[in-house]
């Protein structure tokens, strides 16, 4: 059985166009107040906007999936509904064996859910101490005092476990929302951005955490949204890239490099002996130069080129018997592989953001929600 399995998946949000007294159309949320409105200025129209589009995989134990896409593509939505939070409006999820709408409370029993730094917020007395705070939060999920200790540890929380929570920063309260998700171990772990706001040593520090203890220590299954590919391409096992709630691809990040013939990235350092502009010219025309940008310091008669290349056995041999020619000296030379990042951004290059989500901006009522 495999852990996470997803079929066919649709959540549809509706709204309603209104045409009325002030003019033209106006998008509004299907709340009883804008019915009410449009009885007396005009006439309702129902828009369905879908955030997940028939989007199905399946994941094994013990993987890192990954969920990349823009903005507005429906990675947060995706993982609400696989916690239970968001019902969804067609297809069928399980997590272990349990449907998310069928077997809606034992999910927790299966599953942990990251949403961010906002569960810190909504989980926690911000009278209370971050100490304060996790005992009790153990307590509910019946798990020893001694586990506390072991998260505010893993999570560097040390120096700010007696301080109460209305004293942290964003970044401490991000820690705390991920040491909350740790107290119970879990099959299922599913994150959504859990590392935003965090500092780059703490977070390169739970990043290895997830992917050596919670993966491949212990056989949890991780499903990871993020905007971070730096990440990406640090934990993914299999990534899918969403856009406007539809799959643009899944696979494991080694075969969509392959499967897209991405290029080669390679920067140099450049001495030079002669005007910069005749070696970049020199260097624009060899053959598998597919681009190249450059850069002087004109300090230091330093000419940096980062350039994609065909295949860089191939071009710097002809890059360094150019220089030869023009009395120029090699510094410096980086060869780097094609990344997830590279992937990314040649499969939603083309992407349109949707038409955005229905907000109230008149009628003399503020609308405040998703």
């Amino acid at each position: 059985m495999k852990s996470v399995e997803v079929s066919n998946l649709v959540k549809e949000y509706s709204s309603k166009s209104y045409s009325g007294a002030w003019g033209g159309n106006i998008n509004f949320p299907l709340f009883d107040l804008y019915v009410a409105i449009a009885r007396f200025t005009g006439t309702c129209k129902v828009k369905t906007i879908r955030a997940l589009d028939s989007v199905s995989f399946s994941v094994e134990r013990g993987e890192i999936f990954g969920i990349l896409g823009p903005n507005g593509s429906g990675k947060t939505t995706l993982l609400r509904v696989l916690a239970g939070l968001t019902p969804l409006t067609k297809g069928e999820a399980k997590v272990e064996g349990l449907d998310v709408v069928e077997d809606h409370n034992k999910l927790p029993e299966v599953m942990m859910y990251f949403p961010g730094p906002s569960i810190a917020l909504v989980f926690s007395d911000f009278s209370f101490s971050v100490r304060e705070n996790l005992i009790r939060y153990a307590e509910i999920l019946k798990v020893s005092k001694e586990k506390v200790d072991e998260v505010i540890a893993l999570t560097e929380l040390s120096e700010w476990a007696d301080r109460r929570v209305s004293e942290l920063s964003t970044g401490i309260l991000a820690r705390l929302a991920f040491a909350y998700g740790l107290l119970k171990e879990s099959k299922v772990y599913l994150m959504d951005e859990p590392f935003s706001g965090v500092s780059p040593e703490v977070r390169n520090h739970l990043l290895t955490f997830t992917k050596d203890i919670l993966s491949r220590k212990n056989g949890s299954t991780v499903l990871y949204a993020t905007h971070k590919l730096d990440e990406a391409n640090y934990l993914f096992d299999r990534v899918l890239i969403l856009a406007n709630g539809k799959t643009v691809v899944l696979d494991t990040p080694k075969n969509l490099v392959k499967t897209l013939e991405l290029k080669e990235h390679v920067d140099i350092e450049i001495k030079c002996n002669t005007e910069p502009s005749l070696i970049s010219k020199s260097i624009s025309e060899i053959e598998g130069v597919l681009n190249a940008n450059f850069s002087v310091d004109s300090n230091l008669d330093i000419l940096k080129v980062k350039m994609t290349v065909d295949d860089s056995r191939e071009v710097i041999p002809k890059i360094v018997d150019k220089l030869q020619q023009n009395g120029a000296k090699l510094l410096y030379v980086k060869v780097t592989e094609p990344t997830l990042e590279d992937v990314y951004m040649t499969l939603v290059k083309s992407w349109k953001p949707p038409e955005p989500r229905p907000t109230l901006v008149t009628c003399g009522a503020l609308y405040i929600g998703r």
